[in-house]
């Protein structure tokens, strides 16, 4: 597709979107670009809401500061694309790739229901508060200061070798969760459910555990500081794997 003729459509879709809100007559037309091919496409701030993306091809593409609300990505190709700052909020990113994409501060509430590929992925500050991750993966993703609080993820979810510093999982219940080789420098799980979780050789130095209920979860070779005393801070019905050296 080119520039010109993306261009053009996307101001028929800003228009369908002024009336479609307004409730007007019907003008404009709605943006579908299902299976085009929009590798290195500069989205920046476009109003992408509503639009059809579905199984679009848009590595390396430009979508910072876009307006990503009730649109359809799903299975899209946003491997190495940029979204940071991106709008989401009930947008289908169900199989979406988004690995090694950048997403820093970028906010995912708002219903934002995801099945998605994000190992390496650049999320610095970035919010998933409520949102429910189904089968993601963010092995090796970048996620310093990022929030979790109230999210929700299924069993067998991973993070392992991610960089998780400072990142904020207060109040989450996580089973089945692998943080193996993961740096979790300064990050809270403070009154959160950690169930079959594995921190195997994690760095949890001034990690915080405050109230945090822990079943069956493996510390096997983790650095930090709270390990001599975990025993006494956490619930009885924890069960603690240690380096035997």
């Amino acid at each position: 597709m080119s520039e010109d003729e993306l261009k053009e459509r996307l101001e028929q879709h800003k228009i369908y979107l002024t009336y479609f809100y307004t409730g007007g007559p019907k003008r404009g037309v709605k943006l579908d670009l299902q299976g085009e091919n929009l590798v290195g496409a500069n989205l920046k701030s476009a109003n992408l809401a509503l639009a059809n993306l579905n199984n679009a091809n848009l590595e390396m593409a430009n979508l910072e500061g876009a307006d990503l609300q009730m649109a359809n990505f799903e299975c899209a190709n946003l491997r190495c694309a940029t979204l940071n700052n991106a709008i989401f909020g009930k947008t289908n990113m169900h199989n979406a790739n988004l690995e090694y994409a950048k997403l820093q501060m970028t906010s995912f509430k708002c219903g934002f229901n995801t099945s998605n590929d994000l190992s390496g992925a650049i999320l610095k500050e970035a919010d998933f508060g409520g949102a429910f991750f189904e089968r993601a993966c963010f092995e090796g993703a970048i996620l310093h200061k990022a929030r979790f609080e109230h999210a929700r993820f299924c069993l067998d979810f991973s993070f392992e070798k991610a960089d998780l510093k400072g990142a904020n999982f207060k109040g989450v219940c996580l089973t089945g969760v692998n943080f193996n080789d993961t740096n979790l420098d300064e990050a809270s799980f403070e009154s959160s459910s950690l169930v079959r979780t594995s921190f195997v050789g994690a760095n949890l130095k001034e990690s915080n555990f405050v109230e945090a209920y822990l079943k069956d979860t493996c510390f096997l070779g983790a650095n930090s500081n709270l390990l001599p005393f975990i025993y006494y801070l956490l619930p009885i019905t924890y069960h603690l794997l240690r380096d035997s050296r």
